[in-house]
């Protein structure tokens, strides 16, 4: 981690780690370590970038899990410290979520109502949109529209105008119909991943100009960061091939799993490209499943607040990084 310039990376192989490889096993709940590493590989890229290319930060995670979520607002407070020294480096905020209508650019009550209601991680996930608003971070909502039904979640091509959009400029001649999504859970297919990602560059992209921004964070899922290969989602329709595409600088930052395999569980194309990352392993993977209302009071009864007390072990563990 002393040296990131590119001599001392290995060359790119079908089993190379990433240079920027975080170890947490010492300490699975502080998140210091991965917010330097993340802080030092963006300023190594920064220092050596275009100064009119933005800077695309993808912040994987797997929505269930807290340390993920803390890891954001643990990168956000970073980035607004770092502006009192260096104020160019402006930053917004976009998250995978449904393309609203709210063009406000900060987070709305609708928001908050969503992270209170909806959201796997679900303490976490308010903490982080609580900072996002009390700190005024520009925020955008970037994902295409879905919702949920019994099949699982439907892109909503009925009642969206953008998803109507992305549809007709993205998807194969024979995708083209609207009714086809009404059928099944295509948001989470390889063609409605792939959807997905078109709809987040384009909503960044423009929020990124509204916004002014230098450095774009991107909160996501893991499977769009570069693809995952036992899912058949592929690297080039990954965020990371999409956002560098459209002339961006792109640091993926990827929390691996305890069992994560780089031969199955991204695509064998990207692992050239996953050596410059920053790759976090053994942080803690403690997961928080959103539960139906029915079902949440009888969750607390049996399980008290136990996101509440993991959130308080990662605080106390994180130095001053988490504010409350």
């Amino acid at each position: 981690m002393d040296d990131l310039s590119t001599e001392c990376r290995p060359a790119p192989g079908r089993y190379a780690l990433p240079i920027h490889l975080v170890d947490c096993q010492d300490n699975p709940f502080d998140l210091s370590p991965a917010v330097n590493a993340i802080m030092k590989a963006e300023n190594w890229l920064l220092e050596r970038m275009p100064d009119d290319q933005p800077l695309v930060i993808i912040m994987g995670e797997i929505h269930e899990m807290a340390s993920h979520v803390a890891l954001q607002q643990a990168v956000l407070k970073a980035h607004l410290e770092q502006l009192q020294d260096k104020p160019q480096r402006t930053f917004s905020f976009g998250a995978e979520s449904p393309k609203t209508e709210n063009n406000d650019d900060f987070v709305s009550e609708f928001d908050m109502s969503c992270r209170k209601n909806n959201e796997d991680a679900n303490l976490a996930n308010i903490h982080l949109y609580n900072f996002l608003s009390r700190h005024k971070i520009s925020f955008s909502n970037n994902d295409i529209p879905y919702f949920w039904t019994e099949r699982g979640l439907v892109i909503d091509t009925d009642e969206s105008e953008f998803a109507q959009y992305i549809v007709k400029k993205y998807a194969p001649a024979e995708m083209q119909d609207r009714a086809i999504y009404r059928q099944s859970d295509y948001r989470d297919s390889s063609l409605g991943i792939a959807l997905s990602n078109r709809a987040i560059v384009e909503n960044a992209l423009v929020h990124l100009e509204r916004s002014q921004s230098k450095i774009y964070i991107q909160k996501t899922g893991l499977s769009h960061v570069f693809g995952e290969g036992c899912c058949c989602h592929k690297f080039e329709d990954s965020l990371v091939n999409r956002f560098e595409e459209a002339g961006c600088t792109v640091l993926p930052v990827f929390p691996a799993l305890p069992d994560f395999s780089w031969e199955t569980n991204i695509p064998e194309e990207a692992i050239p490209r996953s050596i410059q990352s920053v790759t976090t392993c053994f942080m803690d993977s403690s997961m928080f499943k959103n539960l139906q209302p029915e079902r949440k009071n009888i969750w607390e009864r049996m399980f008290g607040t136990k996101e509440e007390q993991h959130y308080k072990k990662l605080q106390a563990n994180s130095g001053t990084l988490l504010e409350i």
